[in-house]
């Protein structure tokens, strides 16, 4: 099968999409389909309405969407129009990884306008091209796809760190210290007290030391600091890493013992880093901010019985359960999401 990936400008090493784009291509070369990116750039060029001029034939079109990637505005206007027209003939495949803003209750007035003008763009564009299959990675997208008459499907976003077999199954002081470890951007709107209180907790029940691992380059200081002030405040020891190569992320995230995200749990599924520790066998703690309704919440992936939720009455015993179980082997997210892509279309 040809398959064509439609992206905004190629940045692998920079960019998520782009590092999903090579990835997902590489695995699917490898099970014999043949495949070709194509970077739509809206400072350099070319523009979405370049390329609907000239879109080589495929078997399937593929479309990575996220307003900003097209237009600096987040709004594409007669590119985005063009290209609709020119995948109307296509089969095609829409994959949401962002879509509009402003639906967060705590949105501003202006995050709304511009988020209802998008959502408009992106609501034409999805009935002009008429794509076979429209599918995103986390439950707040689906769930506002589906509220505005788009037959959305769930695809699991694989996490961005390959596993790297690690030369010890133990690091030193294992035995009396829970390590937890973040990997990704420590976002600012984390209850990051209440996490600290409860890993706190955790480690006396256990009768153990705990410590916090940050892993990475961080591009939210101010998220850095309230962790930093609020471990401080319990005397947890925090040790911060800077940008390291894939490999040495991959081992430290095998000698930790349980992970925790500050991305809210109705968005986790589109958080690579995240993926990336439930992939290496890490139980996550993740917070749920309420903006999507309880009956429309999934986990991401196969991973519904590796998560505790912060704010969850029942937390306590849901960690120690989590934590009483064997660690899972690696579970390879490429393969996996690749399968279910190709079984989806």
């Amino acid at each position: 099968m040809k398959i064509v990936f439609i992206l905004g400008k190629y940045q692998p090493g920079r960019c998520g999409i782009s590092d999903y784009v090579r990835l997902l291509a590489a695995e699917l070369q490898r099970r014999g389909h043949h495949c070709r990116k194509i970077s739509a750039d809206p400072e350099s060029g070319p523009s979405l309405a370049e390329i609907s001029q000239s879109l080589p034939k495929a078997d399937l079109v593929s479309l990575q969407f996220a307003p900003y990637a097209f237009s600096k505005s987040g709004i594409s206007g007669h590119d985005l129009a063009a290209l609709a027209e020119t995948l109307s003939l296509r089969k095609t495949h829409v994959l949401f990884h962002e879509i509009w803003i402003g639906s967060s209750p705590s949105a501003s007035w202006m995050q709304k306008f511009r988020g209802w003008r998008q959502r408009s763009e992106i609501l034409r564009f999805l009935g002009k091209a008429r794509p076979c299959l429209t599918q995103t990675t986390n439950s707040a997208y689906l769930h506002l796809l589906n509220c505005h008459g788009i037959e959305a499907k769930y695809l699991y976003l694989f996490g961005n760190i390959p596993f790297e077999c690690a030369k010890s199954s133990r690091r030193q002081n294992s035995d009396n210290e829970l390590e937890a470890v973040h990997f990704g951007t420590l976002y600012d709107n984390f209850p990051y007290e209440t996490f600290v209180c409860r890993l706190s907790q955790l480690g006396e029940e256990m009768d153990i030391k705990s410590r916090i691992l940050v892993l990475g380059r961080q591009r939210e200081r101010s998220g850095l600091s309230k962790l930093e002030e609020a471990a401080g405040a319990k005397g947890i020891e925090i040790e911060v890493t800077n940008e390291l190569p894939d490999d040495e992320i991959s081992r430290r995230l095998q000698l930790s013992d349980l992970g925790f995200s500050t991305t809210p749990y109705d968005v986790l599924g589109k958080s690579g880093a995240t993926a990336a520790m439930l992939e290496h066998g890490l139980p996550v703690m993740a917070y749920d901010d309420g903006d999507t309704p309880d009956r429309f919440l999934s986990p991401p992936g196969p991973f519904k019985s590796r998560i505790a939720l912060l704010n969850d009455p029942r937390f306590d015993d849901s960690i120690q359960a989590i934590l009483r179980k064997p660690r899972p082997k690696f579970l390879n997210g490429v393969s996996h999401t690749t399968a279910e892509f190709l079984d989806s279309i």
